[in-house]
């Protein structure tokens, strides 16, 4: 991505002086608390917890008192306290003015307290269990409640793909799936060969090298695919309130999160290296968006002989291509260790996979987020197991079981425009942090004005010696039709405000603008802004028919 002119970068530096001195006349949305109050330099880690009484109900009437958290072992004062419930729909807020763009559900009109997307995985599973899936995933659909927030993705060779976002009409939901034909992908073969022998040690041991080599080619283009969703959808999830479930139907699940600490590369194999890198991506992003893992083996029940019961019938009885007899059983250790890791249940050798998406999605009916500040200062990648004590007696807790504490990412030039670039070219909005983008009409042919707006609450400002610093990198990009980036623009706004423009910023918010031509060949124009102190992303996706229409999203 070449570099903006200095030009560029002024001009936007004067733009954003000029927007910040105007937001008296045109404040930015109001905050969600009544004091809004910019983070410092802390680390807050939240979870979701369950609580159930004897006959599996709901516990409604528990105050942060009735809880304790300890991190390691450790007591934690809860700082974060809230009861969701999805039989509380919060009233809609007011749509948004034409040409305004924002990445938050809430500020669209609206407002679920709790979401779950049914993630069909392709990358993962063989042809021929696909289909008993998706029927049952069809099945499971058309009994979805008014209460219920679902989203349908899926997972494929070429990314993520959104058959529909979050809505609890089913009927587009049914239309999408309904509509959706997978194709024949190879990973899963590739990856696990049948065993063979020819008779001859001299061939067997030159076919064994390379069936190997080929193998895990194929297992690390599934691991790396796979993260790459897992991060696309965590960072789509990860500034929604409430519960978020991610309902994963798969038959294999490639990644494990059994380490308590991961190990360090340069003892690795360069083919170990890179899975071990991705496990810390998946398992990074999991850990910042809070989302609850539900596992469901798209194989259906598993035979005796490790084939599934779905593949069996169809064969007529006769069952299908064995699978390893271990592969399913290991399969089902990662499925439990993930869900318990991240807070959901694991699902497999059974039928009925519509059930288990209604149970996972069941568990948003009551949910308490509890939210604390680690005191241990020890940020340096290791697994922090979590524990959550009830004051009452004949009660059932389920919560994430731990987090990996994370150090900062110190990320030279090249690695922040690769994360910007990533989030410019993903399906999915990234809503770690929150932006709404107005869009004015210039004075020239195609151009316009674009003003970001941001929540002073979730930029996380630093202090030293009266000076708050924080730094905001910005890309704005146009795509074709085809998804090539035909234009950009790039700049890094720095941040020093002495404390009366702190003051200012709390009471009225920051606004950056731009003006933009939009290029003819540009079907959608897409804004990433970067907070370099906390690494939060927000991203918004603008259609460029839209504008003219005075669309909204």
């Amino acid at each position: 991505m070449p570099k903006m002119n200095w030009r560029c970068r002024t001009a936007l530096a004067c733009a954003a002086a000029i927007a910040l001195s105007a937001t008296a006349q045109t404040p930015a949305p109001p905050a969600k608390q009544e004091t809004p109050v910019i983070r410092k330099t802390t680390r807050l880690v939240q979870l979701s917890v369950i609580v159930t009484n004897k006959d599996g109900q709901p516990v409604t009437d528990l105050g942060r008192d009735d809880f304790e958290l300890f991190d390691n072992g450790k007591p934690q004062a809860v700082s974060v306290f809230s009861m969701e419930s999805v039989r509380t729909i919060a009233t809609p807020s007011a749509p948004l003015p034409p040409n305004t763009y924002t990445n938050r559900l809430e500020r669209r009109g609206e407002v679920p307290t709790s979401v779950t997307v049914i993630l069909l995985d392709t990358i993962n599973t063989s042809f021929h269990d696909r289909p008993y899936a998706k029927q049952q995933i069809l099945k499971f659909l058309g009994q979805i409640r008014p209460e219920d927030r679902i989203a349908l993705y899926v997972l494929s060779n070429r990314g993520v793909s959104v058959l529909h976002d979050f809505t609890s009409d089913a009927t587009p939901l049914l239309r999408a799936l309904a509509r959706y034909q997978s194709r024949e992908e190879h990973q899963v073969a590739g990856s696990e060969p049948d065993d063979y022998a020819t008779g001859f040690d001299d061939f067997d041991s030159l076919f064994a090298n390379q069936v190997e080599r080929m193998s895990n080619f194929y297992l690390q283009d599934r691991v790396s695919r796979t993260v790459d969703g897992l991060e696309a959808i965590a960072h789509h999830l990860g500034g929604l309130p409430g519960r978020k479930n991610l309902v994963w139907v798969s038959a294999t699940f490639p990644i494990s999160f059994g380490l308590d600490a991961l190990p360090s590369q340069s003892n690795l194999s360069p083919e170990r290296g890179i899975f071990t890198g991705a496990v810390e991506r998946a398992a990074r992003a999991l850990n910042e968006a809070n989302l609850a893992v539900y596992p469901v083996d798209a194989r259906g029940l598993i035979g005796a002989f490790g084939t599934s019961a779905q593949f069996a019938t169809m064969m007529g009885g006769r069952g299908g291509k064995a699978i390893t007899p271990r592969s399913p059983f290991l399969n089902h250790d990662t499925m439990v260790v993930l869900a318990d890791r991240t807070g959901g249940r694991a699902f497999y050798n059974t039928n009925d996979i519509s059930g288990a998406v209604r149970r996972a999605v069941e568990d948003s009916r009551v949910t308490y987020e509890l939210g604390f500040y680690p005191t241990h200062g020890q940020w340096n990648g290791r697994w922090h197991e979590l524990k959550v004590q009830v004051k009452r007696r004949g009660v059932q807790v389920r919560y994430r079981r731990g987090y990996f504490a994370y150090p900062d990412r110190e990320l030279d030039d090249k690695a922040r425009r690769a994360l910007l670039l990533e989030a410019a070219l993903s399906p999915l909005d990234a809503t770690a942090l929150a932006v709404t983008v107005q869009a004015q009409p210039g004075t020239e042919a195609n151009q316009w004005r674009f003003v970001l707006r941001f929540d002073p609450q979730e930029l996380q400002l630093t202090e030293e010696n009266g000076t708050w610093t924080d730094q905001l990198d910005v890309l704005i990009v146009q795509r074709s039709a085809r998804g090539q980036i035909v234009d950009h623009f790039e700049t890094t706004i720095v941040l020093k405000l002495p404390s009366t423009a702190y003051e200012q910023l709390k009471r009225e918010g920051f606004a950056l603008s731009k003006h933009i031509v939009v290029n003819p060949a540009a079907e959608e124009l897409r804004v990433i802004v970067r907070d370099a102190n906390s690494g939060a992303i927000g991203s918004v996706n603008i259609r460029t028919r839209s504008l003219a229409a005075g669309g909204t999203r």
